[in-house]
């Protein structure tokens, strides 16, 4: 038998094809592993060593970096390239699976012991109102033989004795009703103490100290509403630090850290009523949202506080600073949609950077 050696010509384009076969496979895998990561990043669980925004913008800058095989060759350097990406892919994700099976531990030990309290304190109380019943249902026992033997002092001497341990069972119990009622009170009380605390942490901005822009989502909506439905003034301010970029720029982010924060303290002295709220909405810009508040008054404000920013000296080093801002305002118009009342307030602002910066300028 004799085989047929294939040409040169033959061999080129089969290899051609193989290569062409196995280039497609490494896109494929790429594109899945990619994929993988993406899907990692949106459903990944917050814990205390990870943020949910910081695994997701991790696993989306591999992923691009997966696809784009950025600072990759042929050969064997892009062979070493992409091990060094699957070794941080493996490095970040079983980090971040070891934070979420420790955050898991914890909440699971923590839920265990708050369930065993609950039936330890339940068999507790059971086996005391048990005792109390059993005395009751035995003196019952002794009426009911009384009442066969016909003797009447003996009867009466048995209801005597029953109707005194039903009053010292339901006395006893009901004082322990009222000192459980007021351990649970003040359970509830110091609860609703913590969560109020933790609540109010969670909607500060821990530079500024002022309300974060989650605290405005969640508030902005719902003071349009009760204003519209009340009759009452409102104004919304939005501000925003010149030129803040340069700060940063030329003199580090801890610089720009210490004029947010002058400024975040100033907001709070300009603005010290119930009725004022102060947000950091983003970045260099702040919302404040004043309940009765009309044009009246709405520009004067706007400027006490625009002037008040400008006139503090802001030490940066051996440099005193002075910042500078631009505010636009606008006055809730009746049953005006909150949208709207952004809308205005958002434009005044711009207004004001477009005609020269450190002004106010309110909305028609």
């Amino acid at each position: 038998m004799f085989f047929k050696k294939k040409s040169t010509s033959q061999l080129t384009d089969d290899s051609v094809a193989n290569a062409d076969s196995g280039a497609a496979g490494d896109d494929m895998s790429r594109d899945t592993l990619a994929s993988v990561l993406r899907i990692l990043g949106e459903f990944s669980l917050p814990t205390k060593q990870f943020s949910v925004n910081d695994f997701r913008e991790s696993m989306e800058a591999l992923a691009k970096k997966m696809l784009v095989g950025a600072g990759m060759e042929e050969g064997d350097f892009a062979a070493r390239g992409l091990q060094k990406i699957y070794a941080e892919v493996r490095q970040q994700v079983r980090a971040q699976r070891k934070a979420e099976s420790a955050e898991y531990s914890n909440h699971r030990q923590s839920a265990s012991i708050i369930v065993a309290d609950l039936v330890a304190g339940l068999r507790k109380t059971l086996e005391e109102r048990r005792g109390h019943d059993e005395g009751i249902v035995r003196a019952l026992s002794e009426m009911e033989q009384a009442v066969e033997e016909g003797n009447l002092d003996n009867i009466r001497r048995v209801c005597s004795k029953t109707v005194h341990q039903i009053k010292n069972v339901v006395t006893v119990q009901r004082e322990r009703d009222q000192r459980q009622l007021e351990e649970l009170s003040g359970q509830l009380r110091a609860m609703k103490e913590e969560l109020l605390e933790t609540q109010s942490e969670m909607q500060r901005d821990p530079l500024t100290e002022v309300l974060n822009r989650r605290a405005f989502d969640d508030t902005f909506g719902q003071a349009v509403d009760i204003a519209n439905a009340s009759a009452m003034e409102l104004t919304l301010y939005m501000m925003d630090l010149d030129f803040f970029k340069k700060v940063n720029d030329n003199y580090g982010h801890p610089a720009g850290d210490q004029v947010l924060k002058e400024v975040g303290k100033q907001l709070i002295r300009c603005f010290p009523r119930k009725d004022d709220m102060v947000f950091r909405y983003g970045g260099e810009e702040f919302a404040i949202l004043c309940r009765n508040t009309g044009t009246e008054d709405a520009y004067m404000l706007g400027e006490r506080v625009r002037k008040q920013i400008a006139d503090r000296s802001i030490p940066i080093g051996e440099l005193d600073y002075h910042q500078t801002v631009s505010v636009g305002f606008a006055v809730l118009s009746p049953q005006e949609p909150a949208d709207s009342l952004l809308k205005r307030a958002d434009t005044a602002l711009y207004t004001a950077k477009n005609n020269g910066r450190n002004r106010v300028e309110g909305s028609d």
